[in-house]
């Protein structure tokens, strides 16, 4: 299926809130230019500048909303006890969904079993050590988090989101997971993270525009993920680090959990 002809196929008679339509309106006005942008990074993944998409992603950037995480807890999970408290070494880090290999940035979730989701996923382990932390203050964040008609403040929301940024959000190319491009039928890990073209090129189009970091819904448990670009930035740890072990009840929400940005969310897919 093609990335125009979900769109298509919809009952124009079957009533949709205010919301939903600017989705479809801007994801009809900015869809195709923004799949067509993410396939070329397949090619190019380097030179997303000299694309007029990438190049009006940065502009869009310069104006969008900055918000600010008052005090808050976060926490951060890992395999290994090590760097809990500190970012890893540049040659140790890997590619990820808002880094590219060689970037230590750090990743939070705003709840423990998120955090352990998020680094076991791979693992048939599902144990973790876990450190929470306090954000006291956190300044020019870009969030990137989808909403829909049950947030109160949809409207509003609408109306600070530029038409292109808005359809950034909703197009998926955010959500997407490695996995869902290859059948993975033994425990090699995917070398080659495709999902992740279009967020590692906003992550840097971010961190130059200013940001601090990106405020993202985490797609393999329902909570809420934060990256932060600023090396020097660790926020307080709060207690002593601690290890965690999924519960049956917690794989079973993982293994279910589908990120869905909404009824009628744009999901790309096919060439």
């Amino acid at each position: 299926m093609g990335s125009t002809d979900i769109l298509d196929g919809w009952d124009d008679d079957t009533p949709i809130s205010s919301h939903d339509w600017n989705v479809e309106q801007v994801l009809k006005q900015h869809g195709r230019a923004i799949f067509d942008f993410w396939h070329f990074l397949h090619d190019f993944p380097m030179l997303g500048l000299t694309h007029p998409i990438g190049r009006k992603i940065i502009r869009e950037l310069k104006k969008s909303p900055k918000i600010i995480l008052d005090q808050s807890h976060w926490f951060r999970a890992s395999i290994e006890r090590e760097f809990l408290l500190s970012r890893p070494p540049h040659e140790l880090v890997s590619e990820k969904r808002y880094n590219s290999g060689g970037q230590p940035y750090l990743y939070l979730s705003n709840n423990a079993k998120c955090a352990i989701a998020e680094v076991t996923h791979y693992k048939k382990i599902k144990t973790a050590w876990v450190q929470r932390f306090q954000v006291e203050r956190l300044e020019n964040v870009l969030d990137l988090r989808p909403w829909n008609d049950e947030d109160e403040n949809v409207d509003e929301k609408d109306g600070r989101y530029s038409p292109f940024l808005m359809a950034l959000i909703f197009c998926d190319l955010l959500t997407q997971c490695p996995e869902h491009y290859f059948n993975k039928e033994d425990d090699k890990e995917i070398k080659w993270k495709c999902a992740y073209l279009m967020t590692r090129f906003i992550a840097d189009a971010a961190h130059y525009c200013g940001f601090s970091g990106v405020l993202y819904s985490s797609v393999r448990f329902p909570r809420q993920n934060l990256v932060v670009f600023d090396y020097d930035w660790i926020p307080k740890a709060d207690g002593d680090s601690y290890e965690i072990c999924l519960t049956p009840e917690d794989l079973i929400a993982e293994g279910n959990f589908v990120f869905n940005q909404g009824e009628r969310s744009f999901v790309l897919s096919g060439n």
